[in-house]
C-alpha cells in the first residue's frame, strides 16, 4: 500500500466550511515534543461522545457523535458515506507560524486496521506537509489517505489557520473497496502487527529454513562444479595436448 494516496474525490468546499464555522469547543492538542507554536483540534467522534479536553485524545472507545457532528450535517454525510466504523474523528487546526514536527503515530495505519483520512478545508500553498520526506500537494476538498505510521510533519507558513477533517476510520469491506488491492507485502505488515512476537518466531523459523535451503543449493552447485572438473580431468589427462 502506497504510503499517500489522493482519491477521485472532490468535497463541496463551501458546505464543509459552513460545518466548521459551527466549531467553538477547541483543545490544544498537548503534545510539546511534537509542534512549535498552537495546534488545537476539536472532536467529532470521541469516547462517549464528550467535548471536554480529553475528548480529542486517543482512547479504549466507545466513539460516539459529539454534539458538534450532529449539528454539522455535511460532516456526517461524509462520515456516513464510508459505511463503517470509526476511532477519532477531528477538526484539526495548524495556526499560522507553527510546526508540527517530523513523528509517527504507530497505532493508526493499514497494518493497524485503522487508516487516517484527511479533507482539507482551509489551507493554502504555503502548508508543507511531508510524508516520507515527500510533500503532499493536499488542496481544499480533497480526500487523502496517510499512512501516518511513517514520519510525518507539517509546516504552516502561511498568514491563515489551516483545518483539516481527519477522520480515523476501521477497516471493513467499504473501506477496503476505496483502496487498490492488498499485496502480500500489505498483508505481511498486518500480520507482523497484529501478531508480533509470532511473526518473529515465524520470521526466525522462515529464514533459517532459506539460510539452510540457500546453502544446500550452493552446496549442490559446489559438488556439480567439482564432478565435471573431474569428468574434464578424466577425459583429458594433464600434459596431453588436443588435436
Amino acid at each position: 500500500m502506497k504510503s499517500a494516496i489522493r482519491f477521485d474525490v472532490q468535497y463541496d468546499v463551501a458546505r464543509l466550511r459552513a460545518d466548521l464555522s459551527r466549531a467553538s469547543n477547541w483543545h490544544e492538542v498537548y503534545v510539546p515534543e511534537y509542534f512549535d507554536g498552537d495546534w488545537n483540534a476539536v472532536a467529532l467522534t470521541s469516547n462517549e461522545g464528550s467535548e471536554d479536553a480529553g475528548s480529542i485524545q486517543a482512547g479504549a472507545g466507545p466513539y460516539r457523535a459529539t454534539p458538534l457532528l450532529r449539528r454539522c450535517p455535511y460532516f456526517l454525510e461524509i462520515l456516513e458515506s464510508f459505511g463503517c466504523e470509526t476511532e477519532r474523528v477531528r477538526l484539526m487546526r495548524l495556526e499560522a507560524g507553527s510546526v508540527v514536527k517530523e513523528h509517527l503515530d504507530l497505532d493508526t495505519g493499514w497494518p493497524a486496521g485503522v487508516v487516517r483520512l484527511h479533507i482539507p478545508i482551509v489551507t493554502s500553498p504555503d502548508v508543507h506537509f511531508f510524508l516520507d520526506g515527500v510533500r503532499l500537494p493536499m488542496r481544499a476538498g480533497e480526500l487523502w489517505y496517510t499512512n501516518v505510521m511513517r514520519p510525518h510533519a507539517v509546516r504552516n507558513e502561511g498568514s491563515t489557520a489551516r483545518v483539516h477533517f481527519v477522520a480515523d476510520l476501521i477497516v471493513n469491506e467499504n473501506v477496503r473497496r476505496l483502496f487498490p488491492g492488498e499485496t502480500i507485502g500489505d498483508r505481511i505488515s498486518r500480520l507482523r502487527y497484529r501478531h508480533p512476537r509470532g511473526f518473529e518466531k515465524l520470521a526466525r523459523y522462515s529464514g533459517a529454513r532459506l539460510l539452510d535451503r540457500a546453502l544446500g543449493l550452493r552446496r549442490r552447485r559446489k559438488r556439480r562444479r567439482h564432478a565435471r572438473r573431474a569428468r574434464t580431468e578424466l577425459a583429458v589427462p594433464r600434459g596431453v595436448e588436443l588435436p
